[in-house]
């Protein structure tokens, strides 16, 4: 964005001084001429208007790579199926928008048929064609929406544009946005790593501070055991993306820790590691819960027979 920024004020500024240059270069009779054109509702419309209309154009280029990116991205992962729903969405977002530019645009051409009607405008001037609403995201070669009849000084010299028209800058614009979506996906990745080590870190630090309680000795080493084993993944498992912002080295726990993690991983002897056995014994006896609930009703009946009995 900022060398986009820089890149625009530094072309706004040699503008300034050619149209400077060219001012200073006019006559008399043609400063007249020039102030006489500024004066024209019919030439301010019409330059509106041609403004207007590449706005619009550049809004739907847009959002055509945009959609021709989703649609070819399409079957993809399910674990990228947010991410594709939320292009989706901004997509439709946009859709109000552009239409909108559009209805502002053909009032325009309503206008500037009204001045030729009414000759205010040049003579044999054309009304520039309004733009349909019908298939306007579509962007084909041969959609209304590149002729500039009525807008342009010079004839229409026929050309597609490159972006349309040429596979190759087609291409690259595909790949601009790949690129442009793999920056975004990694500093989204680089922040998820951030936030993981401050979690582990706030997670350590309150399972020292509670190291005074006695009542709970044992729940506290198996949580730090755990803690351990989560930090030795998660440290593999993101060694090689590099934090968005300054962290420290230390995820909490000690090297010892870490190493400990590691035996106990290769050993299976990993805290919460035979929880698949625990939850399939967990079924089991929920399986056969039901099969004793009615002698456990029995057995309470009777129990209830007997105190009423005392």
């Amino acid at each position: 964005v900022e060398m986009d920024l820089q890149t625009s004020r530094q072309l706004l500024s040699s503008m300034k001084k050619t149209l400077t240059a060219k001012l200073s270069a006019l006559g008399v009779e043609e400063e007249r001429e020039l102030k006489n054109l500024k004066a024209s509702p019919y030439l301010c419309d019409r330059i509106n208007a041609r403004a207007l209309k590449q706005h619009i154009c550049d809004r739907l280029r847009q959002q055509k790579f945009e959609l021709d990116r989703l649609q070819h991205d399409y079957r993809q992962t399910i674990n990228e199926k947010k991410l594709h729903v939320h292009t989706q969405s901004a997509l439709k977002h946009r859709e109000p928008a552009i239409t909108t530019l559009v209805a502002k645009y053909n009032s325009l051409c309503d206008k500037l048929q009204g001045h030729i009607s009414s000759g205010s405008g040049p003579q044999q001037a054309l009304v520039p064609k309004k733009i349909s609403r019908e298939g306007l995201f579509s962007l084909d070669v041969d959609d209304e929406i590149w002729q500039d009849v009525g807008l342009e000084d010079r004839e229409d010299t026929g050309l597609i544009p490159a972006w349309l028209g040429d596979d190759e800058v087609r291409q690259g614009i595909n790949n601009a946005l790949e690129l442009d979506q793999c920056v975004e996906e990694e500093k989204r990745l680089q922040r998820e790593r951030c936030a993981m080590q401050d979690w582990m870190l706030a997670e350590w630090d309150a399972l020292k501070n509670a190291q005074n309680l006695k009542t709970i000795m044992y729940q506290l080493h198996e949580r730090q055991e755990l803690l351990a084993s989560l930090c030795a993944v998660w440290q593999d498992a993101v060694s090689y993306i590099p934090p968005l912002y300054i962290m420290p080295t230390s995820w909490g726990p000690s090297l010892f820790d870490i190493a400990t993690a590691h035996t106990n991983q290769k050993h299976g002897f990993l805290a919460g590691a035979d929880e698949s056995d625990l939850s399939d014994s967990d079924d089991s006896l929920s399986s056969g819960g039901s099969e004793g609930s009615g002698e456990d009703a029995e057995f309470m009946d009777l129990v209830e027979e007997l105190a009423m009995l005392d």
